[in-house]
């Protein structure tokens, strides 16, 4: 069997573990300049342009329009070249998790710090289901996360993150922007 190739890549977790920072964070660095570095949230606000954040399209739109949304665009990324996509927290499916042509990162962060983190942040429309509601959906999803082959302990060693993914090694300049961070 072809080894898999590592060009098309997912990262998954609950929400508030880092995703769409850990992608702002890829795009400072010449060693990701290969990648197109995408947030599915930012590309669902895109893609619908009458909205500025989740909160406020969920709340006109309802889950269901965000949920078809965040399916469709998932299907146009996975058929790009090289890309690195940071999925929404409840976005991982076992269809997905099943597609040999992909590669997942799963950054771990407990149900219970995912609550503190969101429940507050006006948006994060999942905090308004309330805590235990919050903790029971995580726990449902955490069984999707534990299947991910890369499981990356917060917070994030970029160094580590780059042998993992099989990236070539970190230059100079991105050694220097990430200083302390790597």
């Amino acid at each position: 069997m072809a080894r898999k190739k590592k060009d098309k890549w997912l990262i998954c977790g609950l929400p508030a573990c880092g995703k769409t920072s850990l992608i702002h964070e890829l795009a400072n660095l010449k060693s990701f300049k290969a990648f197109e570095l995408c947030d599915l949230d930012e590309l669902v606000l895109v893609d619908v342009k009458k909205y500025k954040n989740i909160s406020d399209l969920i709340a006109k739109e309802g889950w269901d329009f965000f949920r078809q949304k965040e399916e469709s665009i998932i299907d146009k990324t996975i058929k790009k070249e090289k890309f690195i996509l940071a999925l929404g927290g409840g976005s991982l499916t076992q269809q997905l998790l099943a597609n040999e042509t992909l590669n997942f990162i799963c950054l771990n962060l407990s149900a219970n710090e995912s609550w503190e983190r969101i429940k507050d942040d006006k948006n994060r429309p999942l905090r308004l289901k309330g805590r235990e509601q919050c903790l029971a959906i995580f726990k449902r999803r955490d069984e999707l996360f534990k299947k991910v082959p890369i499981q990356i302990k917060m917070p994030i060693n970029v160094l580590h993150l780059t042998e993992l993914m099989d990236i070539e090694p970190l230059d100079e300049e991105s050694r220097l922007i990430l200083g302390n961070k790597a």
